[in-house]
């Protein structure tokens, strides 16, 4: 009996260490995004595109739109409605919109990956990236520079938003949620960011905010993290380091953050202070703890 239950142990692993990084993340399984032909942009091949969308509408479900830096800055507005990954060469491949009163990059359509461009200097009332009444949508290493607004989640569910790096953003919002649940955002950076680097809005529960930098400009009085008083519950922010303050009206997990900003920071009974997590709006009697936070900075890339 015991050698039965240690072969199928042994399967089960062997099952799951084989399954795609891309469609396991966090417990949560997303279907393929990269099973088909890979289309290429701005190289000196034959067959190369010369713009981004005129190889999103050649491409169909399960193909890969790889995007050459030498062509960049890439000027237009990309919409995509199809199971795609959209992948840069590195991190100077950039892409600015045409028109500034739409989104560089909208996304309707779920199974979708943005991974490895450049958004420089941008501003718009949609977001750099907008993504709406989608799933299993997945952002990663990309870097946005100077937006008014920089990814808006608009009804989407179990989705990625990891290791993207924010600078100079949030006029309104750099990470704004809405409507949207099950979401992992994830090793980011925010650095010097106007207002609030992650704002977890209306009905958006069961959110995990989790190993993030978050900054705000010395110059702002405003959040690195709010969450509001009509957004769901359930949402868990572990293990970030926030430089700045944080606010939430509504019944979160805290657990494992560091604060800079907390009574007993320097103190050596650091140990003995919870970090108390006060509302948005004071009138509201809702007060969250994070009853064990980080003595320390964590190790988190930038």
């Amino acid at each position: 009996m015991m050698k039965k239950l240690m072969i199928v142990g042994i399967v089960f692993l062997f099952s799951c260490s084989s399954v795609p990084s891309s469609t396991c993340f966090n417990g949560k399984i997303a279907k393929p995004a990269t099973s088909g032909n890979i289309l290429f942009v701005g190289g000196s091949g034959p067959g190369n595109y010369t713009t981004i969308q005129d190889a999103v509408n050649a491409s169909a479900d399960g193909d890969k739109v790889f995007v050459y830096q030498k062509a960049s800055p890439y000027q237009e507005n990309i919409v995509i409605n199809k199971s795609i990954s959209l992948i840069g060469e590195n991190l100077q491949t950039s892409i600015i919109a045409r028109d500034h009163n739409h989104s560089t990059i909208l996304i309707h359509h779920d199974s979708v990956e943005i991974v490895d461009l450049n958004f420089p200097f941008y501003n718009s009332v949609d977001g750099i990236i907008h993504c709406e009444n989608s799933n299993f949508i997945r952002i990663s290493g990309c870097i946005l520079i100077g937006a008014s607004d920089g990814i808006e989640f608009y009804k989407v569910n179990n989705s990625w938003i990891t290791q993207n790096s924010f600078h100079q953003c949030g006029m309104t919002y750099t990470i704004h949620l809405v409507e949207s649940n099950g979401n992992t955002i994830e090793e980011n950076t925010f650095w010097h960011n106007v207002l609030s680097g992650i704002f977890i809005g209306e009905n958006s529960s069961n959110n995990l905010i989790d190993f993030n930098n978050v900054n705000i400009s010395t110059n702002s009085n405003d959040n690195g993290l709010e969450i509001e008083r009509n957004a769901g519950g359930n949402n868990s922010i572990l293990h970030n380091n926030f430089l700045c303050s944080v606010s939430s009206d509504v019944r979160s997990r805290w657990y494992g953050n560091y604060y800079e900003h907390r009574i007993g920071h320097n103190a050596r009974i650091l140990f003995l202070c919870p970090k108390i997590i006060l509302p948005i709006i004071l009138i509201y009697p809702v007060i969250n703890v994070d009853w064990h936070p980080a003595q320390k900075p964590y190790d988190i890339p930038i």
